[in-house]
């Protein structure tokens, strides 16, 4: 199935665009698989997209906007948390379940060799 879809012109762009900062494409890109690196941009679309330090964002959202399967979203998001690239808080909702808030760190400490 092949889906038409139309990119911005240069002149367009500033409607419909995220800012993300150069160290995600230069420094974590290059050391992360691609699933990883589609789970990392969804929380940068997620949350510079919408100008939020943190949100609530279910797997399922994860799940619709990388094609891949929540087994494998929560591997990679484990990744992301284990190297501290996303910071989590849990807490219980209204309904007293538990929701997890995410953050991108944004003081992370990576070391490169």
């Amino acid at each position: 199935m092949s889906k038409k879809i139309k990119l911005p012109s240069a002149e367009e762009i500033f409607d419909h665009w995220t800012a993300t900062p150069n160290v995600i494409f230069d420094i974590l890109m290059p050391i992360m698989d691609s699933a990883t690196f589609k789970v990392l941009m969804v929380f940068v679309r997620q949350l510079y997209g919408f100008h939020k330090d943190e949100d609530y964002i279910a797997i399922t959202q994860i799940v619709q906007k990388t094609g891949l399967s929540p087994h494998t979203v929560s591997e990679h998001l484990d990744r992301l948390k284990k190297s501290n690239i996303i910071l989590i808080t849990r807490e219980p909702n209204r309904r007293n379940k538990r929701c997890t808030r995410y953050r991108l760190n944004t003081e992370l400490l990576i070391s490169i060799e």
